[in-house]
């Protein structure tokens, strides 16, 4: 059944009011990405997709359990690698190299389980991916527009495998783009056993493990030139992390905001939190205008986790709405 929703009231802005630091017991580390179950864990990639051992850190919400992930060693080092994790806390893996896809799965002891060869279309470059608790995939990534044409020049695409890795659908889903540039509007993330939860450019849309659009609700965004970093569904809630010029910050008013001029200035980063079951959007969440750190997570019960390094010391931050 298709849902579709237009028009909705544009929800408040709800400034953070209770913050608390909790320290990473490791030595200050840097990072290219981070994804967090709902449990509040959150996985960092601390390389990018270049492939070295341990590159991936497990920290638990209090920040007291560190876990190194190490990705394998022998699929080669000129691949990309690219990673998701489920609610329950499961990291999948895929490695990319020309025609070579592969998802590797890891225990919740960091071992790695299992590998799954992957039918995707040729010379398919994965951006963004979920595997759902059956074991079946959603990815968005992107293949060249023609065998002619700059290897750069790139058409969207969304693909659905089975828990076994064929192909069981493809659709191209928004403008050809530069493989150079960071197009980050398509996020994916898991919605249990039966579903898929994507973004596009203006929607959140809900598909069955075998591509059927099930529901379409609008994206709100907190400014016109903002980019969602992240994507969570947590208790029912569907979470989303945008980032957008903080040109408040800059000295420069709101007007002057053109999305298609370069911007090299401070970022700034919003939540917004939308009812899962209808579309309804509760709020847009943000940290006061003096906090200096990156948004991590939203751990539920509108609680959310940031990243904070103070002093040389990494910390997680907790941040609510509550007093």
């Amino acid at each position: 059944m298709l849902a579709q929703q237009t028009g909705p009231p544009t929800p408040p802005t709800i400034q953070f009011n209770q913050r608390d630091a909790r320290p990473v017991s490791v030595s200050p580390f840097s990072f290219s990405s981070n994804q967090c179950d709902a449990h509040g864990d959150v996985f960092f990639d601390l390389v990018g997709r270049i492939v070295e051992a341990g590159n991936i850190l497990r920290v638990s919400q209090d920040g007291q359990r560190v876990d190194r992930v190490r990705l394998p060693a022998d699929l080669g080092e000129e691949g990309e690698w690219h990673f998701s994790v489920d609610p329950d806390g499961t990291l999948y893996a895929i490695f990319s190299h020309a025609d070579d896809q592969r998802l590797i799965q890891f225990s919740s002891s960091n071992e790695e389980v299992r590998r799954t060869g992957l039918q995707l279309p040729p010379s398919f470059h994965p951006r963004s991916f979920a595997v759902s608790q059956n074991g079946s995939l959603m990815i968005f990534g992107s293949v060249a527009v023609n065998e002619t044409s700059p290897a750069t020049n790139q058409t969207p695409l969304t693909v659905w495998l089975d828990a076994d890795g064929r192909l069981i659908r493809k659709t191209v889903q928004g403008k050809n783009f530069d493989l150079s540039s960071d197009r980050t509007e398509t996020l994916i993330a898991s919605g249990g056993v039966y579903t898929f939860i994507a973004t596009t450019d203006s929607t959140i849309e809900v598909s069955s493990p075998r591509g059927e659009l099930l529901q379409t609700f609008p994206l709100l965004k907190p400014t016109k030139d903002s980019h969602p970093l992240s994507l969570q569904l947590v208790n029912g809630v569907i979470a989303i992390n945008f980032s957008y010029p903080d040109r408040s910050a800059s000295g420069k008013a709101e007007s002057t905001n053109k999305p298609s001029l370069p911007y090299f200035g401070p970022l700034a980063q919003t939540w917004l939190l939308v009812n899962a079951s209808n579309g309804e959007p509760e709020g847009f969440y943000q940290m006061p205008h003096d906090f200096v750190g990156s948004a991590l997570c939203y751990a539920g019960n509108h609680e959310f986790l940031y990243f904070q390094v103070k002093d040389g010391h990494p910390s997680l931050v907790r941040a609510s709405k509550f007093p």
